[in-house]
């Protein structure tokens, strides 16, 4: 699907209704008449291939020209992703079983394919834990994941029948005890590292890196259910900036805990990164893809991967930079003429 294309699909499959919302949303925001936001939304749409979503986020009403075409929108990313990533391979990161499957040296922990399995499958994998994950297999965003207690059970019997009942009940796996000093962070959710890595010629680079915090007591820490993130230095591990949530809350210290973000220090970092490019071998027909890290307290692990990583988390919106600049340029410089967006 070229750009053209993907664009005339999104006019079709659009929300006006929330398209509409956004608009006040940014009058409110920029004081800027609401006729000039649509009608130049509407440009940058067809210009940069930017969602209505994407101009409120990044604050493209900020930008010059120049600057905005220095950022990753949602058409970008998606011509992109299908360029560097053969679809038939999809499944090895996008169906967790298959993921965990392929992946499984990177796990670290217990999992169990519900589907498949017996209830003799189930007792042994149970046995002696204090709460598992469970999960639809294509979960996306945090949906439907949930943390199931033993203890919240009569016995074992009563959790198997519950769960033979729940038709998100796909995949189970050992709940992640993460480092101390993510527990920090927020002690509800795991708070994972998004790495996103792009392959070029059997090298890895990684592209980005961002820490994401889960907030009001939800047990995901992803953006769509309530979370934030902000990002990490590639060298150093060290938080450079306080969290934004979806609303574009800036939080310098977590509301819950109190923790400061920005200068917080990610353990385990270069073995994180470590393991990231290895992972990114394994499947070479998936060039870009970005790794959900959950650091523990030997080490590194993967949650999930997903083969069309968000854009959104690696770039920033325009009013928190000293330069306006989006993830563009970098991808081009390592991409080269791989990165053509018609």
């Amino acid at each position: 699907m070229n750009k053209i294309s993907f664009i005339i699909k999104r006019v079709f499959d659009m929300n006006y209704k929330d398209m509409l919302a956004s608009v006040s949303r940014m009058h409110k925001r920029s004081g800027k008449n609401r006729v000039g936001l649509f009608v130049d939304m509407i440009y940058c749409g067809w210009k940069y291939g930017a969602g209505y979503r994407d101009y409120e986020y990044f604050e493209f009403w900020l930008m010059n020209g120049a600057e905005r075409s220095t950022y990753v929108t949602r058409t970008a990313n998606n011509l992109i992703m299908a360029k560097l990533n053969s679809k038939e391979y999809y499944h090895c990161l996008n169906d967790k079983v298959d993921f965990n499957t392929k992946y499984n040296e990177f796990l670290k922990r217990d999992w169990l394919d519900f589907r498949t399995a017996t209830k003799e499958d189930f007792l042994k994998f149970i046995d002696g834990k204090e709460a598992i994950i469970v999960k639809p297999i294509d979960a996306c965003c945090g949906v439907g994941v949930e943390k199931w207690k033993t203890a919240d059970f009569e016995n074992y019997d009563q959790m198997y029948q519950r769960l033979t009942e729940t038709p998100s009940a796909q995949l189970l796996e050992d709940y992640v005890r993460q480092h101390p000093d993510m527990m920090k962070l927020s002690p509800h959710s795991v708070n994972t590292v998004r790495v996103t890595t792009v392959l070029k010629d059997g090298e890895v680079h990684i592209l980005y890196a961002i820490v994401r915090i889960g907030n009001n007591g939800k047990v995901v820490d992803n953006i769509n259910n309530g979370g934030m993130f902000a990002p990490v230095d590639l060298d150093t591990g060290v938080v450079t900036m306080g969290a934004g949530d979806k609303e574009n809350i800036i939080y310098e210290e977590h509301p819950m805990t109190g923790t400061p973000i920005k200068g917080f220090v990610i353990p385990y970092w270069r073995e994180s990164l470590e393991m990231c490019k290895k992972a990114a071998l394994v499947t070479p027909q998936i060039r870009y893809s970005g790794w959900d890290v959950a650091i523990c307290e030997d080490g590194p692990l993967f949650i999930e991967a997903n083969h069309l990583p968000g854009y959104d988390g690696f770039q920033i919106p325009s009013s928190r930079l000293e330069k306006k600049c989006g993830m563009l340029p970098r991808m081009k410089e390592i991409l080269g003429d791989e990165v053509v967006l018609k």
